[in-house]
Protein backbone atom coordinates (compact mmCIF):
# COMPACT_ATOMS: atom_id res chain seq x y z
CA UNK A 1 0.00 0.00 0.00
CA UNK A 2 1.28 3.39 -0.92
CA UNK A 3 2.53 5.76 1.63
CA UNK A 4 0.98 8.77 2.19
CA UNK A 5 1.06 11.95 4.47
CA UNK A 6 -2.47 11.09 5.25
CA UNK A 7 -2.42 7.67 5.99
CA UNK A 8 0.84 8.61 8.34
CA UNK A 9 -1.03 11.61 10.05
CA UNK A 10 -4.27 9.51 10.74
CA UNK A 11 -3.49 5.64 11.17
CA UNK A 12 0.31 6.29 13.07
CA UNK A 13 0.37 6.21 16.71
CA UNK A 14 4.43 6.85 15.83
CA UNK A 15 3.39 10.03 14.11
CA UNK A 16 1.23 11.03 17.10
CA UNK A 17 4.26 10.72 19.76
CA UNK A 18 6.97 12.87 17.52
CA UNK A 19 6.72 16.43 17.13
CA UNK A 20 9.22 18.14 14.46
CA UNK A 21 8.98 14.78 12.07
CA UNK A 22 9.09 16.10 8.94
CA UNK A 23 12.30 14.65 8.12
CA UNK A 24 10.57 11.33 8.91
CA UNK A 25 7.38 12.04 6.61
CA UNK A 26 9.39 13.22 3.71
CA UNK A 27 11.78 9.97 3.67
CA UNK A 28 8.63 7.85 4.44
CA UNK A 29 6.30 9.21 1.56
CA UNK A 30 9.25 9.45 -0.67
CA UNK A 31 10.29 5.85 -0.35
CA UNK A 32 7.16 4.27 0.54
CA UNK A 33 8.45 3.35 4.00
CA UNK A 34 6.56 2.66 6.81
CA UNK A 35 7.19 5.80 9.34
CA UNK A 36 8.59 3.67 12.36
CA UNK A 37 11.00 2.17 10.28
CA UNK A 38 12.12 5.37 8.76
CA UNK A 39 11.71 6.77 12.06
CA UNK A 40 14.19 4.83 13.35
CA UNK A 41 16.85 4.87 10.42
CA UNK A 42 16.87 8.27 11.26
CA UNK A 43 17.63 7.91 15.00
CA UNK A 44 20.38 5.68 13.61
CA UNK A 45 21.75 8.83 12.13
CA UNK A 46 21.55 10.92 14.79
CA UNK A 47 17.78 12.15 15.20
CA UNK A 48 16.33 12.99 18.27
CA UNK A 49 12.93 12.28 18.85
CA UNK A 50 10.35 15.56 18.34
CA UNK A 51 13.92 17.55 16.86
CA UNK A 52 14.69 18.30 13.21
CA UNK A 53 17.82 17.28 11.79
CA UNK A 54 20.60 17.38 9.01
CA UNK A 55 18.86 14.66 6.81
CA UNK A 56 21.15 15.01 3.53
CA UNK A 57 23.39 12.54 4.39
CA UNK A 58 20.97 9.97 5.42
CA UNK A 59 18.61 10.39 2.51
CA UNK A 60 21.36 10.14 0.20
CA UNK A 61 22.50 6.57 1.52
CA UNK A 62 18.74 5.76 0.05
CA UNK A 63 17.91 7.79 -2.75
CA UNK A 64 19.36 8.61 -6.00
CA UNK A 65 18.98 12.45 -5.36
CA UNK A 66 19.51 14.92 -8.17
CA UNK A 67 19.57 18.34 -7.05
CA UNK A 68 17.66 21.39 -9.13
CA UNK A 69 19.93 24.27 -10.16
CA UNK A 70 17.79 27.05 -8.77
CA UNK A 71 17.90 30.17 -11.36
CA UNK A 72 20.23 33.44 -10.16
CA UNK A 73 17.46 35.40 -8.85
CA UNK A 74 16.16 32.38 -6.99
CA UNK A 75 18.35 31.48 -4.81
CA UNK A 76 17.79 32.45 -1.37
CA UNK A 77 14.39 34.78 -2.95
CA UNK A 78 11.86 32.11 -3.83
CA UNK A 79 8.75 31.35 -2.12
CA UNK A 80 7.25 27.70 -1.76
CA UNK A 81 4.49 28.02 -3.61
CA UNK A 82 6.89 29.65 -6.63
CA UNK A 83 9.00 27.05 -6.05
CA UNK A 84 5.97 24.62 -7.32
CA UNK A 85 4.48 26.56 -10.33
CA UNK A 86 8.26 27.57 -11.82
CA UNK A 87 9.97 23.90 -11.74
CA UNK A 88 6.35 22.24 -12.64
CA UNK A 89 7.02 20.27 -9.35
CA UNK A 90 3.30 19.55 -9.22
CA UNK A 91 3.31 17.43 -12.57
CA UNK A 92 5.21 14.43 -12.26
CA UNK A 93 7.68 12.45 -10.35
CA UNK A 94 8.91 12.76 -6.35
CA UNK A 95 10.36 16.30 -4.97
CA UNK A 96 11.66 17.08 -1.63
CA UNK A 97 11.42 21.10 -0.84
CA UNK A 98 13.89 22.63 1.54
CA UNK A 99 12.87 25.77 3.58
CA UNK A 100 14.84 27.33 6.25
CA UNK A 101 13.25 24.92 9.17
CA UNK A 102 11.44 22.49 6.61
CA UNK A 103 10.97 19.63 4.21
CA UNK A 104 8.24 19.12 2.52
CA UNK A 105 8.09 15.83 0.04
CA UNK A 106 5.41 16.39 -3.14
CA UNK A 107 4.90 13.02 -4.81
CA UNK A 108 2.88 12.39 -8.41
CA UNK A 109 1.36 15.81 -8.48
CA UNK A 110 0.47 16.05 -4.57
CA UNK A 111 1.84 17.73 -1.98
CA UNK A 112 2.45 15.48 0.77
CA UNK A 113 3.16 17.13 4.03
CA UNK A 114 1.21 19.82 6.14
CA UNK A 115 2.31 22.59 3.77
CA UNK A 116 -0.17 23.69 1.44
CA UNK A 117 0.13 25.94 -1.87
CA UNK A 118 -0.28 29.09 -0.87
CA UNK A 119 2.62 29.20 1.57
CA UNK A 120 5.19 31.76 1.32
CA UNK A 121 8.67 30.35 2.95
CA UNK A 122 11.19 30.69 1.49
CA UNK A 123 12.62 27.58 -0.65
CA UNK A 124 16.79 26.98 0.06
CA UNK A 125 16.80 23.66 -2.11
CA UNK A 126 15.19 21.66 -4.20
CA UNK A 127 15.90 18.07 -4.98
CA UNK A 128 14.22 15.23 -7.79
CA UNK A 129 13.94 11.59 -6.17
CA UNK A 130 15.33 9.72 -9.01
CA UNK A 131 15.51 6.08 -7.51
CA UNK A 132 16.14 4.17 -4.86
CA UNK A 133 19.55 2.45 -3.90
CA UNK A 134 18.36 0.35 -1.12
CA UNK A 135 15.72 -0.50 0.95
CA UNK A 136 15.67 0.88 5.10
CA UNK A 137 18.81 -1.53 6.18
CA UNK A 138 17.00 -3.75 8.75
CA UNK A 139 20.02 -3.64 11.43
CA UNK A 140 19.57 -0.20 11.05
CA UNK A 141 16.49 0.49 12.14
CA UNK A 142 16.59 -2.15 15.09
CA UNK A 143 19.44 -0.27 16.71
CA UNK A 144 17.28 3.02 15.98
CA UNK A 145 14.37 1.53 17.48
CA UNK A 146 16.29 0.95 20.54
CA UNK A 147 17.37 4.73 20.69
CA UNK A 148 13.26 5.77 20.62
CA UNK A 149 12.72 3.32 23.32
CA UNK A 150 15.52 4.54 25.50
CA UNK A 151 14.81 8.27 24.83
CA UNK A 152 10.62 7.44 25.08
CA UNK A 153 11.48 6.04 28.96
CA UNK A 154 13.24 9.11 29.57
CA UNK A 155 10.45 11.52 28.24
CA UNK A 156 7.76 9.80 30.78
CA UNK A 157 9.99 10.18 33.96
CA UNK A 158 8.13 13.03 36.35
CA UNK A 159 9.77 16.31 35.48
CA UNK A 160 10.02 18.80 38.17
CA UNK A 161 7.02 20.95 38.62
CA UNK A 162 7.01 24.68 38.77
CA UNK A 163 3.87 25.38 39.79
CA UNK A 164 1.99 28.66 38.74
CA UNK A 165 0.08 29.03 42.26
CA UNK A 166 2.71 29.92 45.27
CA UNK A 167 0.63 27.69 47.59
CA UNK A 168 1.29 24.58 45.92
CA UNK A 169 4.97 25.40 44.75
CA UNK A 170 6.68 21.90 45.35
CA UNK A 171 9.92 22.97 44.59
CA UNK A 172 10.67 26.22 45.69
CA UNK A 173 8.18 26.66 48.36
CA UNK A 174 7.98 30.36 48.82
CA UNK A 175 6.46 33.13 47.05
CA UNK A 176 8.50 36.12 45.13
CA UNK A 177 9.78 36.94 42.23
CA UNK A 178 11.82 34.38 40.11
CA UNK A 179 14.72 35.31 38.34
CA UNK A 180 15.57 33.32 35.04
CA UNK A 181 18.67 33.19 32.90
CA UNK A 182 18.32 31.95 29.80
CA UNK A 183 21.16 31.21 27.43
CA UNK A 184 20.26 31.57 23.87
CA UNK A 185 21.75 31.34 20.54
CA UNK A 186 20.99 34.10 18.44
CA UNK A 187 19.79 34.18 14.65
CA UNK A 188 23.66 34.63 13.73
CA UNK A 189 24.91 32.09 15.91
CA UNK A 190 26.18 33.97 18.63
CA UNK A 191 25.72 32.59 22.68
CA UNK A 192 23.82 35.77 24.30
CA UNK A 193 22.80 35.07 28.10
CA UNK A 194 19.56 36.97 29.21
CA UNK A 195 17.88 37.88 32.39
CA UNK A 196 14.30 38.06 33.04
CA UNK A 197 11.83 38.84 36.00
CA UNK A 198 8.93 37.43 36.71
CA UNK A 199 6.59 37.27 39.35
CA UNK A 200 5.47 33.68 41.44
CA UNK A 201 2.24 34.13 39.60
CA UNK A 202 4.04 33.54 36.06
CA UNK A 203 5.85 30.63 36.75
CA UNK A 204 6.83 28.50 33.86
CA UNK A 205 5.94 24.69 33.87
CA UNK A 206 8.45 23.82 31.23
CA UNK A 207 11.78 24.57 30.15
CA UNK A 208 10.98 26.19 26.75
CA UNK A 209 12.73 25.39 22.95
CA UNK A 210 12.61 29.03 22.13
CA UNK A 211 12.22 32.24 23.57
CA UNK A 212 10.27 35.80 22.89
CA UNK A 213 12.12 38.53 24.41
CA UNK A 214 11.73 42.26 23.28
CA UNK A 215 10.44 43.43 20.44
CA UNK A 216 9.06 39.95 19.22
CA UNK A 217 12.77 38.37 18.96
CA UNK A 218 12.67 34.83 18.87
CA UNK A 219 16.00 33.13 20.71
CA UNK A 220 16.79 29.56 20.24
CA UNK A 221 17.03 28.11 23.89
CA UNK A 222 20.46 26.45 25.17
CA UNK A 223 20.08 26.24 28.94
CA UNK A 224 17.07 27.52 30.96
CA UNK A 225 17.53 28.28 34.33
CA UNK A 226 15.04 30.22 37.18
CA UNK A 227 15.37 30.34 40.97
CA UNK A 228 13.81 32.27 43.54
CA UNK A 229 15.83 35.71 44.18
CA UNK A 230 15.73 35.96 48.21
CA UNK A 231 15.60 39.94 47.89
CA UNK A 232 12.34 39.72 46.11
CA UNK A 233 10.71 37.45 48.59
CA UNK A 234 7.15 38.76 49.38
CA UNK A 235 5.49 39.00 52.67
CA UNK A 236 2.86 36.32 52.89
CA UNK A 237 -0.71 38.02 53.46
Amino acid sequence: METTYNKIRYTDSSYQEDNNCCTVVALSVAGNFNFEDSQAFLAYHGRKLNRGFAYLKAYMEIFKLKQVELRDRDYRNITYTKALDKYNLLLEGTWLVTTTTHISCIKDGKIEDWMKYGDQDRVCSIYRVEGIKKDLPKDKIKIGKEIIEKKKAELKKPAKRYTKSWKDCSYYGEKGVYQYIVTVTTWDKRKKRLTIWKDYSNVIEETPRSWEYGSGTQYQVEKFEYKLNPHYIEDED
